[in-house]
């Protein structure tokens, strides 16, 4: 974990949390930030580094009943 906490993006706890969380289930932006209690915003911008990085990526999206289309996240790599 050492190496990856050099890269640009995961110098916070909120970017390897968001890993963590995201290891063996998928997970929502709204799941996230609730769960680990971050604004929405900066779950939101996490997520989009995670996802330029290639750390993260999108498992699946579903629609809710407003026909809002919600995106989960998994982690591509195991954190410590």
């Amino acid at each position: 974990m050492e190496i990856l906490v050099e890269v640009k993006g995961l110098r916070d706890e909120t970017s390897l949390a968001i890993l963590r969380e995201t290891y063996e289930y998928p997970h929502s932006e709204e799941y996230l930030s609730r769960k680990l209690d971050v604004p929405l915003s900066s779950c939101r911008k996490k997520i989009k580094t995670l996802l330029s990085l290639g750390l993260l990526g999108e498992e699946m999206r579903v629609y809710n009943v407003k026909g809002e289309c919600i995106s989960f996240y998994r982690s591509k790599v195991r954190p410590q």
